[in-house]
């Protein structure tokens, strides 16, 4: 997961690569960020996500593929769900 400035450069460097974004609830990304020494604060995954939504908005206008997915933090189960909808999309983005 890039942070938007890596997701929008990504995005505008490849034209329009099949891009997934993977969001939550800002106060669990927090709580179960891998960043353990300096975790993201609630604000700063909050401006990600708006920044990301801005993206997801312009990919629209072109015809670029995207997938936005939640994450609940579920556990295994949804993360099955999640890995499944992802194999999908990328089969299906898989000519474009």
């Amino acid at each position: 997961m890039f942070r938007h400035s890596g997701t929008k450069y990504l995005a505008e460097s490849l034209g329009g690569v099949p891009t997934i974004f993977i969001e939550g609830n800002p106060k669990k990304i927090t709580r179960h960020s891998q960043r353990k020494d300096s975790p993201p604060t609630k604000e700063e995954v909050e401006k990600t996500i708006r920044g990301n939504r801005q993206l997801q908005k312009l990919m629209k206008q072109r015809g670029w593929p995207y997938l936005c997915v939640i994450n609940h933090y579920a556990k295994k189960d949804e993360l099955n769900a999640i890995a499944q909808r992802i194999r999908e999309f990328l089969s299906a983005a898989d000519g474009y």
